[in-house]
């Protein structure tokens, strides 16, 4: 049962990369967004570290459907722990980047725009806990 509780949570770690993880609000934000765009940056995970959750979470999820099936027992929380630890840091890294982006800006100290962040980079985090903890949970159980 473990095991599909550790792939369960990479696969809201999967999903979580491809929403947004930062949000503009305010009069400007269509504008700024445009801008963002215009130089190849996004707010979304896939524009940040997104890609880099999605593969630690794509792991995390493999080895969690194989303890489930049976096979990879051993490996499978020791694979989770380590992605969903590096998932967390990621997401709290990223969380702590787009809070002080708003104090270090002129824009948004100018303008209405208000940045924050947003529900892809939260489920990020959660996921990474998910993994970690359920993670540590079946290799103490061995079940």
């Amino acid at each position: 049962m473990s095991g599909y509780l550790i792939a369960g949570a990479g696969v809201l770690g999967v999903v979580a990369a491809v929403l947004p993880w930062v949000t503009l609000s305010g009069s400007a934000a269509g504008t700024f967004e445009a801008v963002l765009e215009a130089q190849g940056e996004g707010l979304g995970g896939l524009d940040k570290d997104g890609s880099l959750t999605i593969v630690l979470a794509t792991a995390a999820a493999v080895f969690g459907i194989l303890r489930g099936l049976g096979k990879a027992v051993k490996a499978a929380p020791i694979v989770g722990i380590v992605a969903g630890a590096l998932m967390t840091l990621i997401a709290l890294v990223d969380i702590a980047d787009v809070s002080g982006a708003a104090d270090e800006s002129p824009v948004f100290a100018t303008s209405d725009l208000t940045v924050g962040v947003g529900i892809g980079l939260w489920l990020t985090l959660a996921a990474g806990i998910a993994i970690a903890v359920t993670s540590v949970l079946a290799l103490i159980r061995k079940t």
